[in-house]
């Protein structure tokens, strides 16, 4: 719990996340007892008890009413399957191929094997699940787990989409989002407005309730979005940005599809010039169109959405350069732990400094996605966006003075290891500043988001 309880400590205003952590094949153990009591309560096998709780996200009481009011509308997967070895060749309907093996998942739909172990591993592989239904599309059973296991070509793919399953179905689990991790994350905390992450073994930083990346201080809901913008929307945007531009009289974006740059708005008849953005009439007696011009008047939304993604994207990269500062802060320890009456434990103020950086960079990040959210001209977003700008400001102050490298002598040393505490608690002090504010705003609703 190392990571929630040293923010815990920072900012105070935090609740403790109460977590562990096991290897995937746990998960076994700790599921035994409500698939026991629910295979047992409804008669039927282990199997369908861990189908049916998948299905109902683990919610038992829900599972038990709506069984006992219509158990065949909810108990899609059959009990009962067979192989079916025919004396003589038969086509199967899927392949069109003689077979002689063929599968009867128990609802009377018959396919060979072949068919079915290659559709069984193409869902696994695609859909990490093991939700997989009969192969005639008009018919809803559930193919039994026997089944899966016993012809999927790779057992290992059967039981990470097992895992997947059941972690996905349970809100006190929480699987690594790491592709190589083995892990899995346990935890009974309800959600909070603001979401911690938590270290897995693997070193994967995560957010609990939501599986992505942590993202603190912003909550899940508003990342969730801003994903959706940066991953799906981003060139979209992109392409709008650098191909149209409003009307100049009434303001209709208009898309430029030809080399002339005599532009007319087809909605007002406004002739313009696409390059200065000024009227056509009188153009060419104060042609200015090769000066550079401010043009930060420029308000329309995929402007502003660069505007956030473009210091969301800068922070990002600021953060993997300074982990190269690693090999300048040792270069300054080597030298620094030869002057006189210098230890090494008062060299400690250096590797504290740079944590302080990468943690306040993190910071910094997920605060653009949520500024990006917050509506304009509200005095909480204006306290927002001080307060991250006063943070931002020392931030860069301290980054700065990390990349100086020490040449000097026991005086020069401690002007430096002065300097740079006190830069440290600087950027310390600013980010709890942030930080607090946010929650609080949150927690009481003081922020209003656009639609």
């Amino acid at each position: 719990m190392e990571i929630s309880t040293q923010l815990v400590k920072k900012y105070k205003s935090i609740d403790i996340i109460k977590y562990e952590i096991f290897p995937t094949e746990k998960i076994n153990e700790l599921i035994t007892d409500d698939c026991t009591e629910v295979s047992t309560t409804l008669s039927i096998t282990q199997e369908q008890a861990l189908y049916l709780l998948i299905y109902f996200k683990w919610n038992k009481n829900k599972l038990f009413d709506n069984y006992f009011e219509d158990s065949e509308k909810y108990l899609l997967m059959p009990q009962k399957w067979e192989i079916i070895n025919y004396i003589s060749l038969q086509s199967c309907f899927i392949c069109a191929e003689d077979k002689s093996e063929f599968i009867d998942i128990g609802c009377n739909h018959i396919f060979c094997i072949d068919c079915y172990r290659s559709y069984i591993d193409n869902h696994l592989i695609q859909n990490k699940n093991i939700d997989i239904q009969c192969m005639d599309t008009n018919c809803k059973m559930r193919i039994n787990y026997e089944i899966i296991k016993k012809f999927a070509n790779h057992n290992t793919l059967f039981q990470a989409a097992r895992i997947r399953s059941i972690i996905a179905a349970n809100k006190q689990y929480r699987i690594c989002e790491n592709n190589d991790c083995t892990y899995f994350i346990y935890s009974r905390a309800p959600q909070d407005i603001t979401s911690i992450g938590i270290n897995c073994h693997c070193n994967q930083n995560i957010c609990f309730y939501c599986g992505n990346k942590s993202h603190f201080p912003a909550p899940c809901s508003i990342i969730n979005t801003w994903n959706s913008y940066y991953n799906t929307e981003k060139d979209t945007l992109n392409w709008i940005a650098q191909n149209t531009k409003y009307c100049i009289k009434c303001n209709t974006r208009i898309e430029k599809n030809g080399g002339c740059n005599k532009i007319i708005c087809t909605k007002c008849n406004q002739w313009f010039c696409w390059i200065c953005m000024n009227m056509w009439e009188g153009h060419n007696n104060s042609y200015q169109c090769n000066k550079y011009k401010n043009t930060s008047s420029d308000n329309n939304s995929v402007s502003r959405y660069f505007h956030y993604v473009l210091r969301f994207d800068n922070h990002k990269k600021s953060i993997e350069y300074e982990k190269e500062l690693e090999k300048n802060i040792q270069e300054n320890l080597q030298v620094m732990i030869k002057l006189p009456n210098i230890a090494r434990i008062n060299l400690e103020f250096l590797l504290d400094a740079a944590r302080e950086l990468i943690e306040c960079r993190k910071i910094l990040i997920w605060t653009y996605p949520l500024a990006f959210f917050l509506l304009e001209e509200n005095s909480r977003t204006i306290i927002f966006e001080e307060n991250q700008a006063h943070l931002e400001l020392a931030v860069e102050e301290i980054s700065s003075y990390l990349e100086i490298k020490f040449i000097g002598n026991e005086n020069d040393f401690n002007n430096y290891r002065y300097k740079l505490i006190h830069l440290t608690n600087l950027v310390k002090e600013r980010s709890v500043i942030l930080v607090e504010s946010i929650i609080d705003d949150m927690r009481n609703k003081r922020f209003y988001y656009k639609k």
